[in-house]
């Protein structure tokens, strides 16, 4: 169907405002149109008369840089529901925007708020997760069904929402944050020294600068930059630096442990034990465990010091 340049809307759950149009690739595209004149991959719906684009958010930037308002494109218009706008939204999202954190956040608190006022949807959904269990409560199983994503990028985004609502997280700070993975690190980093919220986006100015986010790194800047850094010694031998970087390696590879082993604590309260003690996996994860567990003990043995 022809339809006007000035005519076409965006997709009405994406808020332009948390999903910004990324220039380098509004570049990019505008080239790659003036060579080849091709500008497909933009599908609409009509509304009471409004034509609301699906996806193609950045092609429509581009034909509005190039085109007339009152030119007229060709596109594909279909009829869409409104799930399958968040739903295709979504997708685009991910393909567009997959580590921001603010752009998840939003994404998942649209299909909460639209799932909250559509039970039957969430209801449907419920059904196909084998975590839902008893009343039924909009949570992360059900929105990742609903959106086709990973039920614990969902997970960490309610969380983040929940914290932002409570005011313990300075939203500015944490969605500066260039991936969702860094973002759950920060969460922690200020729940665990208990950061001020005034404080928290100059504390995430710092973790850039550093271009360091695991939670050590974070812990690092945080304490470094409240307390006085302790006085180098010098180094006895070459060993001594071979422990510190050994220690460093170690504290990282935890680090990310830590995050794997919280997810599989979730996932056995949601499934059962029954689920883990049935899962070779689950038998020899506890092996590993238990071999850590004698390594933390011969650890202890030497009278390390705790700081």
């Amino acid at each position: 169907m022809e339809i006007k340049v000035k005519d076409l809307k965006p997709n009405p759950y994406r808020d332009m405002e948390n999903y910004p149009i990324d220039q380098e690739k509004i570049e990019s595209l505008k080239d790659s149109i003036e060579q080849t004149g091709f500008w497909d991959n933009i599908l609409a719906r009509q509304v009471n008369g409004e034509f609301q684009i699906a996806y193609g958010h950045h092609r429509l930037e581009v034909l509005k840089q190039i085109l007339k308002p009152t030119d007229k494109i060709d596109i594909p218009v279909k009829e869409l529901s409104d799930t399958l706008m968040i739903q295709i939204m979504a997708n685009e999202n991910m393909d567009e925007w997959k580590t921001s954190p603010k752009v998840i956040d939003e994404t998942v608190r649209v299909a909460k708020l639209f799932l909250q006022e559509h039970l039957e949807e969430a209801k449907l959904h419920a059904k196909k997760s084998p975590l839902v269990k008893g009343d039924l409560v909009i949570g992360d199983a059900i929105i990742a069904r609903f959106l086709n994503w990973n039920e614990t990028r969902v997970y960490y985004s309610l969380q983040r929402l929940g914290m932002i609502e409570k005011e313990e997280v300075e939203k500015e700070a944490i969605y500066d944050l260039p991936t969702d993975t860094s973002a759950r690190t920060f969460s922690r980093v200020i729940k665990k020294h208990k950061i001020p919220k005034q404080e928290q986006k100059k504390f995430a100015e710092k973790i850039k600068q550093t271009e360091s986010y695991g939670e050590n790194a974070m812990d690092d800047v945080w304490v470094q930059d409240k307390y006085t850094k302790p006085e180098k010694k010098k180094y006895r031998d070459d060993r001594i630096l071979t422990l510190e970087n050994k220690i460093a390696n170690a504290r990282n590879s935890l680090d990310e442990a830590t995050d794997e082993i919280t997810d599989i604590i979730r996932l056995i309260k949601e499934l059962g034990a029954e689920s883990f003690n049935q899962s070779v996996q689950g038998g020899l994860f506890i092996l590993t465990i238990n071999r850590i567990e004698k390594q933390i003990s011969q650890l202890r043995n030497l009278n390390l010091n705790e700081k």
